[in-house]
Parts: structure tokens; C-alpha cells; sequence
């Protein structure tokens, strides 16, 4: 075969997967927009009580909410059209780590972030959520100025952050009750570790010479 019909050729294959990945795109909107047209009303119902009940907590007095700070949510845009929100907390941790002989348990700065992202999902009736723990190692600088030894630390730092807890379920929409939303704002309140309504799929956060 000539180059220029392998050329060609390959780039055939390439519009051809092209178009069916936007076929399946298009379904999956399809799907979901079915799903928006017969259940939006209680969808949005359950998003509204989410945050009402995150305006509660954040006007709560400082030491009530002390661990956490505040919760965050917003809209994200996606290209499912899904009506994606993420609602997000985070909190200080210091754990200690073995460090040698000399320095047996040096105490480590983590950032630890719980997010809850709420969809519609493609399959009719239903909802997708998907919980996300992570925790981030911080570094802390003396001065102002970024050495080049922390921006080679803070680069490193990235592929440290490990996500310790994640699950993703599809879940009725008539069994989106305000009990299950109380249930995600005690989660991201570090009330619950979400163990009770999503199954969790674990990795462990420290190493085996680590203790907490």
C-alpha cells in the first residue's frame, strides 16, 4: 500500500472513532436530559436542601464549626449536561511520622479535603454522587520568597496528595430525603466517614512506619 492510502486510511479510523465517541456523548446528554425532563423538580429539591442546610452550618458561631471552617459548593459545568454541583470542606491535620533514630516521629502538616459531587445520572430515576477524600502533604516556608529547593518540594508535594477514601453510587431519586442530605453535610462536616450510605473504596492514607 502506497503511504498516502495509509495516511488516508489511518486517518479514517480517526474520524470514524471520532464519531462514535460523539455518538455516545450524544446519547449519554439524550439520556440525561429524559431524566431532567421527568425528575428535575425532585432533583433540584434535594440540591436546595443541601445548601440550605450548608447556610445553616456556615452562619453557625465560629466554634461550633471550628474543625472544619466552612463548606463550599458551585455549580461545575459539564459536558454531559448533568447539572453537576461539588460541595467541598477541608481541615488541618498533623500526623506523625517515623523519621529515623534521631527524629522518631516528626510531626507532618496535611491538608485533608472531602468533596461531594451530586449529578443526574443517564439512567432514569436515578442520581449519581460521588465522594472523594483526599490528603495533601503542606509545606511550610520561612520567607516570602520561593527558594528553588521548595518549588522542587511543592512539585513533589503534588504527586504526594493520596486519595484516601472515593465511592460512586447511583441512588433513587425518591430516595433523596432530607435524612440523606443531613447524612452528606455530616460527612463533609467530618461527622461520619460516609461509610453508612456509600461503599467505600479504601487506600491506605500512611505508610506502615507512620502513626497517627
Amino acid at each position: 500500500m502506497h503511504w498516502i492510502d495509509e495516511a488516508e486510511q489511518k486517518l479514517s479510523k480517526r474520524e470514524q472513532t471520532r464519531k462514535v465517541i460523539h455518538s455516545r456523548i450524544d446519547q449519554k446528554k439524550n439520556d440525561v436530559q429524559t431524566n431532567w425532563d421527568e425528575n428535575n423538580d425532585s432533583y433540584l429539591n434535594f440540591l436546595d436542601t443541601l445548601e440550605d442546610s450548608i447556610d445553616r452550618v456556615n452562619n453557625l458561631p465560629r466554634e461550633a464549626r471550628m474543625e472544619f471552617g466552612r463548606i463550599e459548593w458551585k455549580e461545575k459545568k459539564s459536558s454531559l449536561q448533568n447539572h453537576l454541583t461539588k460541595f467541598s470542606s477541608s481541615r488541618r491535620k498533623i500526623i506523625r511520622r517515623f523519621n529515623g533514630i534521631l527524629s522518631p516521629f516528626k510531626p507532618v502538616h496535611y491538608k485533608n479535603t472531602r468533596n461531594i459531587f451530586v449529578s443526574l445520572s443517564r439512567k432514569l430515576g436515578y442520581t449519581f454522587i460521588e465522594i472523594k477524600e483526599i490528603h495533601a502533604p503542606r509545606i511550610r516556608l520561612e520567607d516570602d520568597h520561593e527558594s528553588t529547593l521548595a518549588a522542587f518540594l511543592r512539585f513533589f508535594k503534588k504527586k504526594e496528595r493520596t486519595i484516601t477514601h472515593r465511592a460512586k453510587v447511583h441512588i433513587k431519586i425518591e430516595e433523596l430525603s432530607n435524612e440523606l442530605a443531613l447524612y452528606c453535610i455530616d460527612y463533609l462536616a467530618f461527622k461520619n466517614d460516609g461509610s453508612e450510605h456509600f461503599a467505600l473504596e479504601s487506600s491506605k492514607v500512611l505508610k506502615e512506619n507512620e502513626v497517627s
